[in-house]
This record gives structure tokens, sequence and C-alpha cells, in this order.
């Protein structure tokens, strides 16, 4: 596996570890509306942090281009997670809008 693809999955595995650390998701006992919502902050969460990362890349550190492969892998990965939070962003923005209102209902008719 290439330098960029680890860096970018293991920063998408390090956001993810952080939001199971901080939200009482595996606590708490099994309910649709309150998953739903924990889904809708961690689409949210992963957005803002690839944004931010691409976004620091965009600055050009000088201490990660060795570890990427140099200048043009760094804007590769630059792109992947501007894509990549640009895609949470509209499915957070998705996840909390009426075709999740018309699921929720479906999925709690047959309770």
């Amino acid at each position: 596996m290439t330098n960029i693809k680890l860096s970018y999955f293991l920063l998408i595995a390090v956001i993810t570890g952080l939001w199971l650390a901080a939200d009482p998701i595996l606590s708490v006992p099994y309910e649709f509306f309150a998953l739903r919502a924990s889904l809708v902050n961690f689409t949210g969460i992963i957005a803002i942090g690839m944004m931010s990362v691409g976004i620091m890349l965009a600055l050009r550190p000088v201490g990660i281009e060795p570890f990427v492969g140099g200048l043009d892998k760094t804007y590769r990965l630059h792109k992947w997670l501007g894509v990549t939070g640009f895609t949470f962003a509209i499915s957070s923005r998705r996840t909390a809008c009426w075709r999740s209102f018309i699921c929720c209902w479906w999925c709690t008719a047959w309770c």
C-alpha cells in the first residue's frame, strides 16, 4: 500500500476512533433516533476533519512531503481529502433532511 493511501485511511481511522471515544452510542441501548443523530454527527465530523487536514496540506508543509512522496502526491492527497470531505458534508446534510425524516417514519412505524 502506498504512503498516500496509508495516510488517507489512517486519517479516517483516527477520526473514527476519536468519534467513537467521544460518542456514547456504544454504551446506550439501541434507539433509532439516537443512532441517526449519532451518524449525522459522525458524517459531519469526518467532513470537518477531512477538510481541515486538506487545508493544512494546502500550506505545503515540508515535513509531510517526504513521507507522502513529494509535492505532487501531497496535492493528490489534498484532492482526495477535499472530495471525501465534500461527499461526507453532502451526505451529512442529506441525512438530516427530509429523506431521512421519511426513513425515520418508516422505520419507527414497525415498532
